[in-house]
C-alpha cells in the first residue's frame, strides 16, 4: 500500500496557508488547494481528503504533490494547457512589422488593420495580435534593436499602438 509523502509546515507556511484557505478576496481554486495542503499536514491521506472535501483522490494527490515542490507558490499556478496552434508564421509577422515600419499604404497616411490584413494576406485580428506584441522593440533573432534604431521605431510604433515604453 503506497503512503502519500508528509507535509511538514514551518510556522510562517502554516499561517500563511490558514489566511489562503479562509481569504474571501481569493479565487477559489487557491482557497481550496491551500484547504487540501492543511489536511495533508494535518496526516490525513489524500482519499480521506478527498472524501472530507468531495473531491477526487487524484486532485488531492496533485496538489499535495505541487506544494512538495513548489511551496505556497505553486498553489496559485495552473498547469499550462496546450491551446490552439499559431495559424500565422514568423515570415508573416516579420512581413507586417517591416511594412509597419517601412512602407506607406497607397492613398494613406499610415496602416489600418484592414489596409495592413489586406496587403498582408491575414486577418485582422492577427494584425492586432502583432501589433498588440510590439515586435519592433526585438529583431525576430530576439537581439535588442540598437540604440540608435530605437527612437524611430518608437516613433513610427506609437502612430499604431500609441507610446512604448523603454524595455527593460
Amino acid at each position: 500500500m503506497r503512503t502519500a509523502p508528509a507535509i511538514l509546515l514551518n510556522p510562517e507556511q502554516r499561517t500563511a496557508l490558514e489566511r489562503l484557505a479562509r481569504a474571501r478576496s481569493q479565487p477559489a481554486r487557491v482557497v481550496e488547494r491551500a484547504r487540501i495542503v492543511l489536511l495533508a499536514a494535518a496526516g490525513l491521506e489524500n482519499k480521506q481528503i478527498a472524501r472530507r472535501m468531495g473531491l477526487m483522490p487524484e486532485t488531492a494527490a496533485r496538489w499535495r504533490g505541487r506544494f512538495l515542490e513548489g511551496g505556497i507558490a505553486a498553489l496559485h499556478k495552473d498547469a499550462p494547457r496546450p491551446g490552439k496552434p499559431r495559424t500565422i508564421t514568423d515570415r508573416q509577422v516579420k512581413r507586417v512589422v517591416e511594412m509597419t515600419l517601412h512602407q506607406k499604404p497607397v492613398n494613406a497616411t499610415h496602416w489600418s488593420t484592414r489596409t495592413m490584413a489586406q496587403a498582408a494576406g491575414i486577418s485582422e485580428a492577427s494584425v492586432r495580435r502583432v501589433w498588440r506584441a510590439r515586435p519592433w522593440i526585438e529583431t525576430a533573432s530576439g537581439e535588442n534593436l540598437q540604440a540608435q534604431q530605437r527612437s524611430g521605431v518608437r516613433r513610427e510604433a506609437g502612430r499604431y499602438c500609441g507610446p512604448v515604453s523603454e524595455p527593460a
